[in-house]
């Protein structure tokens, strides 16, 4: 993955169970690209550190640039460390983002990192009772054993619990390649008090890595149409491409479905 900024690229979050932008909608990420909005960043580790006019520039291993204005030696002197050390940290941005001002302070090791297997790490940020949270590790171990995603990828998936209001039971999630040449993707559940819908999700984001792993998938940006998805070699062009009838997505949702029943059916 090359280390050079590029121009900045926005790229929502999705929303299962509505019309939505979904995991497809990411490119491939042939070079990092500057972060999306959000006031707290999702937990990851820093790739690179440096100082680039004027700017303190960490590259990050979900794929994102954090770029910050006002810094100290200190911070610099933090960052590299991390770079060493491999450790989780979730950057804070201040407020409303700006690719100028991404974030005012770091935190190290705020998560409850579980290492499900050795290429895979669940970053969970959740309050759940114990017996809910269990099943969620199992129905991550059920996925990777039914995709056979556990022997040759790398998989960071992010719990995380979902502040939205009104959104009647609405579970967010998206997943995307960090590098696709070495297989390392990143998957995000966000949870707000139903367990069969975020396994659902969580299914349904796996089968998109499935989808990119098996080489069935590939999501790019195209010169003149923007963002295309290469879905069994035919081209779609996203922005003309409804949700509902994209192949990729009814793949995910009819696999999702199966999982889901059938991983309930045999809980124990």
């Amino acid at each position: 993955m090359s280390k050079k900024d590029v121009a900045c690229v926005g790229y929502p979050l999705c929303v299962s169970g509505s019309p939505r932008c979904v995991s497809g909608a990411f490119p491939s990420f042939a070079a990092v690209e500057v972060a999306v909005a959000c006031s707290v960043s999702l937990p990851t580790v820093v790739r690179f550190v440096s100082v680039v006019n004027g700017f303190l520039v960490a590259v990050c291993a979900d794929g994102f640039t954090r770029r910050c204005k006002f810094f100290s030696a200190e911070l610099v002197e933090s960052l590299e460390a991390f770079v060493e050390s491999a450790s989780v940290v979730v950057f804070k941005s201040f407020g409303d983002w700006s690719a100028d001002v991404w974030f005012a302070e770091v935190e190290a090791n705020v998560v409850n990192i579980l290492d499900v297997s050795a290429d895979v790490c669940v970053f969970d940020h959740t309050e759940l009772p114990e017996s809910e949270h269990d099943i969620f590790m199992a129905a991550i171990e059920y996925g990777l054993k039914r995709l056979r995603l556990n022997d040759d990828v790398g998989l960071d998936i992010n719990f995380m619990p979902h502040y939205e209001q009104n959104d009647d039971g609405i579970t967010m999630g998206w997943a995307k390649p960090i590098d696709q040449d070495a297989k390392d993707y990143l998957i995000m559940v966000s949870y707000n008090g139903n367990l069969r819908k975020a396994i659902d999700t969580l299914f349904h984001e796996m089968r998109h890595i499935a989808q990119w792993n098996a080489g069935i998938m590939d999501t790019f940006i195209k010169d003149k149409v923007g963002v295309v998805t290469k879905w069994k070699d035919k081209e779609y062009i996203r922005a003309i491409t409804p949700y509902t009838t994209a192949p990729w997505e009814v793949d995910a949702r009819k696999a999702a479905k199966i999982a889901t029943d059938d991983f309930f059916n045999n809980l124990k």
